[in-house]
């Protein structure tokens, strides 16, 4: 599946659109995945491009696939004096939920990519769109 730039651009100006007091500053923006692959390079490669388009600077942090390792840098990121303004995040067992609520206890807006919530969550999230 190719995602295309514009794509990208719509996920990071939901992102600033969330938050208006970024207006007028950089934004930090984590990318945060469960794995290294090909693909999620050519993911945060597009998110970059579409990030510098829109004065934000995109960065990103692989868990390798340990769920402890995930909710770490989500709590990293979100705290202390290099805080991120907002966090794309790519669930993968059963954490999303997770992810989800350190970035609202921090006030830090999340959008979750590539995949959704697991379905045994959808009751206290909602089904995508709602």
């Amino acid at each position: 599946m190719l995602i295309r730039k514009k794509t990208v651009m719509y996920l990071t100006l939901l992102i600033l659109i969330s938050c208006p007091s970024a207006y007028g500053q950089t934004w930090k923006v984590l990318l945060i995945q469960g794995f290294d692959h090909p693909w999620c390079d050519d993911v945060f490669n597009m998110m970059k491009a579409a990030g510098a388009d829109l004065n934000m600077e995109v960065r990103r942090a692989s868990s390798k696939r340990y769920k402890s390792k995930a909710l770490e840098i989500a709590r990293r990121a979100v705290a202390g004096p290099d805080k991120v303004d907002g966090i794309l995040f790519t669930p993968f067992k059963h954490i999303g939920l997770d992810v989800i609520r350190i970035a609202e206890s921090a006030q830090v807006p999340i959008i979750l990519i590539d995949s959704g919530v697991h379905k045994d969550k959808s009751e206290e999230t909602g089904n995508p769109g709602e």
